[in-house]
């Protein structure tokens, strides 16, 4: 019989990242989806918890459950769209989905545009390091990438999103985005 999960690893490493995971997740999924979907990423981290790493390197193994969490919430999130389409005789709605952003002034919807340009690996690379505030290290994990090759990337990110908006390339790090209205990734 396979030993139980220690629950007291569990309930600090919940307590300790839970809203971590909650704004990472809730910046890639519909509003609905949220709540299930942070609960799934728990959920998978319990049964997994024998092969969790130690408290320091916990958050960027959740992120990499979140990856797969999110992608598949996003996935049948599409199959119930595809599915309403077929069923119902309306038009779609004009409702706005996920990628609607709260947004401060002119320059932060000029930058959203830029990024939604990007590659999506490039676009996670990019939410990862200024919104997760991950370092370059903890972003390989998640994304299964060499640091190095993670590090270059953002460099080559950060000119791009540059040259499109016709500004110096400056650090990515810290600049902090508005929330999305319903998520943020499809």
């Amino acid at each position: 019989m396979r030993p139980q999960p220690d629950d007291a690893r569990f309930e600090y490493m919940y307590t300790t990242h839970r809203d971590a995971i909650w704004s990472y997740v809730v910046r890639r999924v519909m509003r609905d989806d949220v709540d299930d979907a942070v609960a799934e990423v728990f959920t998978v981290a319990w049964r997994k918890m024998q092969q969790s790493p130690n408290p320091e390197e916990q958050l960027p193994w959740l992120y990499g459950i979140g990856k797969n969490v999110v992608r598949n919430t996003n996935r049948s999130s599409n199959r119930r769209q595809r599915l309403w389409k077929k069923v119902s005789s309306m038009p779609p709605s004009d409702e706005a989905g996920s990628d609607v952003q709260v947004v401060r002034n002119l320059e932060d919807t000029e930058l959203l545009a830029a990024v939604s340009r990007l590659k999506p690996i490039d676009q996670e690379l990019l939410r990862l390091r200024t919104w997760e505030e991950l370092s370059i290290k903890d972003i390989a994990v998640v994304v299964g990438m060499s640091p190095k090759s993670v590090e270059s990337r953002l460099v080559r990110i950060r000119k791009n999103l540059a040259r499109m908006l016709s500004v110096p390339a400056s650090p990515l790090h810290g600049v902090r985005p508005g929330y999305a209205n319903e998520g943020g990734e499809q």
